[in-house]
């Protein structure tokens, strides 16, 4: 018997492979877990759009689980469609946001079901997102004048080094009405304060009755970590920074060499 009941999988870098694939055997093991009686819940900063395919290949409608977009942002139940949580922006931090993002030249995007909102001309960093989601570009003509629905994140997105400058800025004005994060070096999410993994982990474990020492947690990157440091067991990737492994119980297996089958097949996890 597994020693865990919760799985939560970051996707890019960690459940996928650098071809954006989840191997034959990865997912062998995840639903024979799951048909044990193991919840898993996908943990990314993608919205639920960009999730919903995998969501469905792990047959997460089937067994009750779960995604989390947004870095935690949204909580939903995979076989109902329940929203399980939610934390929207404030209209005052997407105008604040949005003066950062131009004042440094950079591009600011959000999601809005299958579509990234800019109202700047495409470029390399919206397409990799594009392609990564399975989205659609829609170009507005002035953003704060359209994005008037609610949004649970924005990102900033351009150059590593300039991305780098802006988020040192941010942080030393220190906002009040959101916070910023790398997820990759060329993009800085713009989220509601204390937002991230570990947050939106923790609704949903007071949700399901289950404790934090019972869950299972990979991931690669920094904003893994908080989820990472939560997790009974927290997993970083072979391929992860460094800091990210000094914050995890162990390390698994890269994601191209089927890290997280791997390290779930180990039988000191199991009862």
């Amino acid at each position: 018997m597994f020693g865990y009941k919760i799985i939560a999988l970051d996707l890019d870098g960690t459940l996928l492979t650098s071809a954006r694939l989840i191997t034959a055997r990865t997912q062998d093991i995840l639903l024979r877990l799951q048909q044990e009686g193991c919840k898993v819940v996908i943990s990314t900063g993608r919205p639920v759009f960009g999730s919903a395919r995998i969501a469905d290949q792990l047959h997460l409608n089937e067994y009750g689980g779960f995604i989390m977009a947004y870095n935690g942002g949204v909580v939903q139940n995979w076989q109902t469609k329940e929203i399980i949580y939610s934390n929207m922006l404030l209209s005052e931090a997407i105008v604040e946001s949005y003066q950062f993002a131009k004042s440094a030249g950079l591009s600011i995007i959000c999601y809005h079901d299958e579509f990234l909102v800019s109202d700047d001309e495409m470029n390399p960093y919206m397409e990799r997102t594009l392609k990564r989601n399975g989205l659609t570009f829609k170009k507005v003509s002035n953003f704060l004048e359209e994005v008037t629905y609610p949004i649970s994140k924005c990102m900033i997105i351009g150059e590593p080094v300039a991305l780098h400058e802006l988020e040192e800025g941010i942080l030393a004005s220190r906002p009040t009405t959101f916070t910023v994060y790398r997820s990759e070096p060329y993009f800085l999410e713009v989220v509601p304060p204390h937002i991230n993994k570990a947050e939106g982990l923790k609704v949903l474990l007071q949700h399901l009755s289950i404790p934090a020492h019972q869950l299972i947690a990979f991931g690669d990157n920094f904003n893994d970590v908080p989820m990472i440091r939560l997790a009974g067991m927290g997993v970083a990737m072979g391929n992860a920074p460094q800091e990210v492994k000094d914050s995890a119980d162990a390390v698994a297996p890269t994601n191209d060499e089927e890290g997280i089958a791997f390290f779930l097949s180990q039988k000191d996890l199991y009862l």
